[in-house]
């Protein structure tokens, strides 16, 4: 069985991470916060440091599966037309960066107008749930995710 770190070292070991991912100063205040600089080399800083390594893209699906009845379904795509694009954002790694644990895929429905396969030839709209990112579950919590569209 592992060995229980105490709280107030995960939290100095997480705030030191993220002071120093973004680049951040402690302020005479004792708050942390951004030191203020008008350089030109400090205007624009990195993006923060996620849980979860992740890339976007963008497609036009042909198929999905509907949120509604759980069967395929034919996303209509039609040139120059209709062209249903989605932004998605998939995992890239299965482990989290900063804490011991894993990253599982989230995802969000989009509004699609599909073509259910099968006998019924009729075309409506449905959802389909679409890759949105990635959450980071630590690997000895005991709790349910926080994220409420995770599908496992």
């Amino acid at each position: 069985m592992p060995t229980t770190l105490d709280p107030a070292i995960t939290t100095s070991a997480l705030l030191k991470a993220y002071d120093h991912a973004n680049n951040e100063d402690e302020l005479p205040s004792g708050r942390y916060g951004r030191a203020i600089n008008d350089s030109p080399s400090s205007q624009c800083r990195g993006t923060p440091a996620r849980l979860c390594k992740t890339r976007y893209n963008t497609t036009a699906p042909m198929y999905g599966v509907s949120l509604t009845s759980g069967q395929p379904v034919t996303i209509v795509q039609k040139f120059p037309d209709l062209l249903q694009q989605v932004v998605f954002e998939v995992c890239e790694s299965s482990e989290c960066d900063v804490v011991r644990g894993e990253c599982t895929q989230t995802y969000v429905p989009y509004l699609f107008l599909v073509i259910p396969l099968g006998p019924v030839t009729l075309t409506g709209q449905d959802y389909v749930l679409v890759e949105s990112g990635c959450v980071c579950k630590p690997k000895y919590s005991t709790g349910a995710p926080q994220e409420p569209n995770m599908i496992p």
